[in-house]
């Protein structure tokens, strides 16, 4: 990863951000998020220089969001941007680091993606629901970022939204005059899914990469529950892809998951019918207590083959 840290170093300007990350998410579990594979292929610094003082955002400094990311991308089969429009809030919770008049926080917050979090209202934990399943898997690489990096603070307080209206109507102008560097990001990543939040950065993006763009409701603003349903509906797509190129068996590890809602289990039966069209099998491996009882409840049980662990599931293909 060290080319991809570089690179948003020498972007954005930033210096220890990525140790003062992984440091809180050490430090504080209640706080800071906890997946073991946050910043995957950064090793913690040493000596870290954590600022504990609160960053307060000021009219005349900018607000930067410093791309994470999940997974290892060497091994990843899904390798997915998340992309939003620019940096909007100035909240001293999330601010992390800061150099000169730049302020450094990560996208949508996710450093504090904690169910624990204290901050008033817990407004990032919207994202880490609608994200939480992407991110859990293995099998993805997933980094978060904005198209245009950086916010200008005009107002201390955000009178009538002035610096969110003006960031608005910068957007399209200043994400053109960034799409070199933007491009160099994709780039970097090589991704087979990029994930746009809202219409303007679909817009913007879709021109360039329009097979591999898609449009996700933003979670913000009541828009959690849609952006949660269109969310799986892109990663079936992902599966329909497989079994269209000749893939009969579909394992399905549930390892990493600890709930389903409705729309979950209707993506589990869109996907079982459509490897039985295929004249495939479809399993089902690590299901909790509580998915299972689910399973059994909506009579869902018997039409799946539900497995104790991958290497039985495996074993049945056979």
């Amino acid at each position: 990863m060290k080319k991809i840290v570089d690179f948003y170093k020498n972007l954005l300007g930033f210096d220890e951000f990525y140790n003062i990350a992984l440091y809180n998410s050490t430090k504080d579990k209640n706080e800071y998020i906890q997946n073991i594979e946050y910043l995957n292929g950064i090793k913690k610094g040493i000596n870290i220089t954590s600022n504990n003082n609160e960053i307060i955002a000021i009219e005349g400094e900018y607000r930067l969001d410093v791309p994470v990311w999940f997974g290892d991308m060497r091994i990843a089969k899904n390798r997915i941007i998340v992309f939003g429009l620019e940096p909007r809030d100035t909240n001293p919770d999330f601010n992390m680091e800061k150099i000169g008049n730049k302020i450094f926080a990560s996208p949508f917050g996710v450093d504090r993606w904690n169910v624990f979090s204290s901050v008033k209202r817990k407004p990032q934990n919207r994202y880490f629901r609608v994200f939480k399943e992407l991110i859990d898997n293995k099998e993805n690489f997933v980094l978060f970022s904005d198209i245009v990096k950086d916010y200008q603070i005009f107002s201390d307080i955000n009178k009538n939204r002035k610096n969110d209206l003006n960031a608005r109507a910068l957007f399209f102008s200043k994400a053109e005059k960034e799409l070199e560097h933007l491009t160099e990001e994709i780039n970097n990543i090589k991704p087979t899914h990029i994930i746009t939040l809202g219409n303007d950065s679909f817009t913007f993006l879709s021109k360039y990469y329009p097979h591999i763009t898609h449009r996700l409701r933003h979670p913000a603003n009541g828009g959690e529950t849609k952006a949660t349903e269109m969310l799986k509906k892109i990663m079936l797509k992902e599966i329909e892809k497989d079994l269209s190129e000749g893939t009969t068996n579909l394992l399905l590890n549930l390892d990493n998951l600890r709930y389903i809602n409705s729309s979950g289990l209707t993506v589990l039966i869109n996907v079982l019918a459509q490897v039985n069209n295929a004249g495939g099998k479809l399993a089902l491996c690590n299901v909790n207590e509580k998915i299972n009882n689910l399973l059994f409840i909506t009579k869902l049980l018997d039409k799946f083959q539900v497995f104790e662990n991958r290497e039985a599931a495996i074993a049945s293909f056979a």
